[in-house]
């Protein structure tokens, strides 16, 4: 089951060469004039990999780097933790969460 829940922010690891695929993003989510928005943000995807442990972010890095700029102490997630066992588990159902576009680089 998928869990959506608040999560502090220091607790989400990136590693964007294994999992970041999206190729098209908000422009707000880049300017720092910009104040960070929980509204727009909405959920970032996350998933514990059951290699390390470790708590990652699979969709949602700028809006994550934004939050970090920002001083945001905790964002929404979506955990997947539940829901995918491997790596690319997790990048399908992140991929079909937030409907995929055709440039993307999942495959």
């Amino acid at each position: 089951m998928t869990q959506v829940r608040l999560e502090f922010t220091s607790n989400i690891n990136t590693n964007p060469s294994e999992f970041q695929f999206k190729s098209e993003y908000n422009p707000w989510t880049l300017d720092p004039n910009v104040p960070y928005d929980s509204k727009k943000a909405g959920k970032i995807i996350v998933w514990t990999d059951p290699e390390d442990g470790k708590l990652y972010l699979i969709d949602g890095h700028n809006r994550h780097l934004k939050a970090k700029q920002k001083g945001i102490k905790q964002q929404l997630v979506l955990d997947l933790s539940n829901k995918a066992e491997t790596k690319l588990d997790v990048l399908m159902l992140a991929y079909i969460q937030t409907r995929g576009h055709h440039n993307d680089s999942l495959f």
